[in-house]
């Protein structure tokens, strides 16, 4: 019996997220950006990424969501990211000024993904949250440091989005090519 309660337990831990299910923190506390069901990101680091989060929406009127997931289950990453963007209708009307940064752990869809409205995709485009993965989260993601890889990644990406277009190539690593071909 009790090798079965200890097989149910950890069934009942592993939980595969819908759309649905996740749960809208910002609704509840709108200082609260980041979902993290799972106790994916430390406190510490939630608290530093709402604080890049509420800076994007009070000086650039981006409206930010963060989640972090163990298991979507059979679903396609970047699919049930849209459909999360959608569902909670992300940024303001008129302006699709949202952004939804989504880390799912378990193995088969292990990935973070970038959603944005078409009023941030024109700055944040898909090349660039790839360079800006790869720089700032990729390392600590592949080490497991799953928290501290999306507060790395999500400071990168609130100065990426208020810096100046010089400051922005060179945090992507693209610096443009002057006089004389010299970069």
């Amino acid at each position: 019996i009790l090798l079965t309660a200890l097989q149910w337990g950890a069934f009942a831990c592993a939980v595969d997220h819908t759309v649905k299910t996740v749960p809208n923190v910002h609704l509840q506390d709108r200082l609260n950006y980041v979902s993290n069901p799972d106790g994916i990101i430390r406190a510490q680091d939630v608290e530093a990424i709402n604080s890049y989060a509420r800076e994007l929406q009070e000086s650039m009127g981006i409206e930010v969501a963060v989640v972090a997931l163990k298991s979507i289950g059979d679903n396609d990453a970047r699919e049930f990211a849209t459909d999360l963007f959608n569902h909670w209708g992300l940024g303001q009307k008129g302006k699709d000024s949202g952004l939804l940064t989504e880390l799912v752990t378990d193995p088969p869809q292990r990935s973070v993904v970038f959603e944005t409205g078409y009023g941030v995709e024109g700055v944040l485009r898909e090349a660039i949250t790839y360079r800006l993965q790869k720089r700032y989260m990729i390392p600590d993601l592949k080490a497991g440091n799953f928290s501290e890889g999306m507060r790395k990644g999500m400071l990168a990406v609130s100065d990426y989005l208020k810096a100046s277009d010089y400051e922005r190539e060179n945090m992507t690593g693209l610096q443009s090519q002057g006089q004389g071909g010299q970069q």
